[in-house]
């Protein structure tokens, strides 16, 4: 950390010479300052001309100090370098704004409790009597911890695996209006059945939807319980089924694995769904969605909607379920080309998007 701290500090030097001034009146400055020295403006004036290449390597210096408490089992990091990355965040000018964001981030992380501390925390209040689940999931509190749940679903305690499942989908359901809700044990796999509607439909007009969320034991298990699962909503359901449009698919299954492992990788799950694509029509699911843990960090999900066949559309990737429906993606996906692109902080979604246009136009779309 002392030669990344160092590293940071020197680039600070110089930035903070040039930031928020114009450069004409810097190089006048530092000419008078160093009338005996003028090497030091040239080498000054030198390093802040390589900008774009320094802050390239800045950036990769911040992102191994992000990764200091995986690699190196970082617990706190070191003053100096909180006070570096504060001064980093503190810059203004527009050519310092990724690097600002990215160590702000940092900053705000290293403030979290541990992995550990959190999920101890969290599981004492499913345990807690004295919990409303509802109250629970609908808490500003719970926030930062909502990806924690996933990590219960695994728990040795059924009644821990229970609660967490049920506060995951009323938080992720949160802008719908849950009609009921349900948690058991199915043929050894932990299981959550709902109904809801969405909200911004009065309900004496709203779909009625149904929705499964079936913990499975491996990410490889899921093509061989899938029928199983399948057969599962089938029996659930299966009187609800007939009232149902299945022009416009209105349910939804979940399907959550206990272990990290991810052998065949998203080419089998595809496998698996086409193959059961029958299925899954017959029995009005709109998106598949699979959630994937990753050992002290927040989960992977993957969504196979109807309309692409059950293919895993990478527009959706590590968005919880619901986020897709109440970003209105599919509304811009009528009239843009969206392509997603890498963002700072895991709240944030960001697109290039390309205007789609029947006529021809010289020079390309805008």
């Amino acid at each position: 950390s002392a030669v990344i701290t160092e590293s940071l500090n020197e680039f600070l030097r110089v930035e903070s010479i040039f930031a928020g001034k114009l450069l004409d009146d810097v190089v006048r400055d530092l000419t008078k300052a160093n009338a005996e020295s003028l090497d030091v403006v040239v080498a000054v004036n030198q390093a802040h001309q390589q900008l774009i290449m320094r802050t390239k390597l800045v950036l990769a210096m911040l992102r191994q100090v992000d990764a200091f408490s995986d690699r190196f089992g970082v617990v706190q990091l070191p003053q100096d370098l909180l006070d570096v990355l504060g001064n980093l965040a503190n810059l203004k000018a527009k050519p310092y704004g990724e690097i600002a964001l990215a160590a702000d981030d940092i900053i705000r992380r290293s403030k979290i409790p541990s992995f550990e501390d959190r999920v101890s925390e969290l599981r004492g209040q499913l345990l807690d009597e004295a919990t409303d689940f509802v109250a629970l999931s609908k808490s500003t509190t719970l926030s930062a911890g909502v990806d924690l749940l996933t990590y219960l679903f695994a728990d040795d305690d059924a009644a821990v695996r229970s609660a967490a499942i049920q506060v995951y989908i009323r938080r992720v359901y949160r802008a719908q209006r849950i009609l009921d809700l349900n948690v058991e044990e199915v043929n050894g796999r932990t299981t959550c059945s709902w109904s809801f509607q969405f909200s911004d439909v009065p309900a004496s007009e709203g779909v009625i939807r149904h929705g499964i969320l079936s913990v499975v034991p491996s990410y490889e298990s899921i093509g061989t319980d899938l029928p199983d699962i399948l057969n599962d909503f089938k029996t659930k359901y299966s009187d609800k089924l007939s009232e149902q449009s299945l022009e416009d698919p209105p349910n939804v299954l979940q399907i959550a694995s206990v272990s990290s492992s991810m052998d065949g990788g998203i080419e089998a799950i595809e496998g698996a769904l086409v193959g059961e694509e029958s299925a899954l029509n017959s029995l009005g699911i709109r998106t598949v969605n699979v959630l994937v843990p990753v050992d002290k960090r927040d989960p992977l999900y993957y969504t196979f909607p109807q309309c692409d066949g059950y293919k895993e559309d990478k527009i959706r990737r590590n968005m919880r379920p619901t986020f897709h429906h109440i970003l209105e993606l599919s509304r811009l996906e009528q009239n843009f080309g969206l392509e997603r692109i890498d963002a700072i902080g895991k709240n944030v979604q960001v697109y290039i998007g390309t205007e789609k246009i029947e006529t021809p136009m010289r020079g390309g779309p805008p």
